[in-house]
């Protein structure tokens, strides 16, 4: 009986995430649509800083719809630049970075560099990584993003910060579902002290690794490593 049980709560809990998806994938695709309007209406704009961000924001929706499809069935795998991946990142997030006068710059190859992965996956590790160095940074420091590819045909991500660092007794716990420690950002952001968490079982799931470097005061650096491919 208790075993029934359990199978039926876990139907219950898989259905209503399946109706979530769907009705979020509606919201999405409803912003999807407006957005592509307003960029019908500002054709004759010449700013190209508006268009630039209809196109973010199209960017968003597309991958936001892979997740909400993602939640109910299994994620396709893609080639993608990782160029482009990184320089929509900055242009996405410069806006929270303005805010606190915070400096975000990418560093990229000359050549470009592709991966064949789940890019929505992948989307979501650097968002949470991107979004802890802007919350634990101080106003007018710095984050920086950087891409590299080794001798070994890997290829690496780090997002450096001039934060305010991790306490070396918190290192071990840091990828932990239930982490020891939970900060608030320097300007009181919230934090549910789950991002890491996530973010480490994701790159398992990529078969990729996760990893820091981190001095209290002095910053902290997240490293992510896949393997790339040629195109």
């Amino acid at each position: 009986m208790k075993n029934e049980s359990a199978s039926s709560v876990s139907q219950t809990v898989t259905e209503n995430i399946a109706l979530t998806a769907h009705d979020i994938r509606n919201i999405i695709n409803g912003i999807y649509g407006l957005n592509n309007l307003v960029a019908d209406k500002l054709k004759g704009n010449l700013d190209p800083e508006i268009h630039q961000l209809t196109e973010l924001i199209n960017s968003q929706c597309e991958l936001g719809l892979d997740l909400t499809t993602g939640l109910v069935k299994s994620y396709k795998q893609s080639c993608f630049s990782a160029n482009k991946l990184l320089t929509e990142l900055q242009q996405i997030y410069k806006y929270r970075a303005n805010k606190k006068a915070i400096s975000l710059t990418t560093i990229l190859p000359e050549n470009e560099i592709f991966l064949q992965t789940e890019r929505s996956k992948l989307n979501r590790v650097l968002d949470n990584l991107l979004d802890n160095s802007i919350k634990f940074t101080t106003k007018k420091g710095k984050v920086t993003l950087n891409l590299t590819k080794t001798e070994d045909n890997k290829i690496i991500i780090s997002i450096t910060d001039t934060g305010i660092g991790i306490p070396d007794n918190f290192h071990f716990s840091l990828f932990d579902k239930q982490p020891h420690m939970q900060r608030t950002g320097t300007e009181n952001e919230p934090s549910t002290g789950l991002g890491l968490y996530i973010s480490k079982q994701l790159m398992d799931e990529l078969n990729g690794k996760i990893w820091f470097e981190s001095k209290e005061n002095i910053g902290t650096t997240f490293y992510i490593s896949l393997n790339s491919t040629s195109k």
